[in-house]
């Protein structure tokens, strides 16, 4: 069987359904406001269920994409929509492993494929 190459085959689909896809919870960010201070505060959607491939951050690609070393990386590889940070937005958030991650950057080939893969960066516990 070939997986094929060509735009609107949807490899990710393809793939996750040979190999273990995971479920993390999805948050996607909704708005923000100044609070009584004046620092804007994201405020989420209510949490979303999604399967997809989790893998960690290879330390060699940290350089490349400007990450810090003293921080925790997960790529997600999901055929959701997932929303990177952006300006005046916060980007999306995802619960993995009773950790709370907050996605940097993505790699949208939804438009073409279906599917997109995230960068996320642990911020805290769920």
């Amino acid at each position: 069987m070939s997986l094929g190459a060509v735009p609107s085959s949807n490899l990710l689909k393809k793939a996750l359904s040979a190999i273990h896809k995971e479920p993390f919870i999805y948050r996607q960010f909704s708005a923000r406001a100044k609070n009584d201070i004046g620092i804007y505060v994201p405020s989420f959607t209510s949490d979303t269920t999604l399967y997809g491939s989790i893998q960690a951050v290879p330390r060699r690609l940290y350089q490349l994409h400007g990450l810090d070393y003293k921080k925790n990386y997960i790529t997600i590889y999901s055929t959701g929509v997932i929303e990177g940070v952006q300006r005046d937005t916060s980007g999306d958030r995802v619960v993995y492993n009773g950790k709370l991650f907050q996605v940097l950057e993505e790699n949208d080939w939804q438009p073409m494929d279906g599917w997109n893969g995230v960068i996320c960066v642990e911020i805290g516990t769920a």
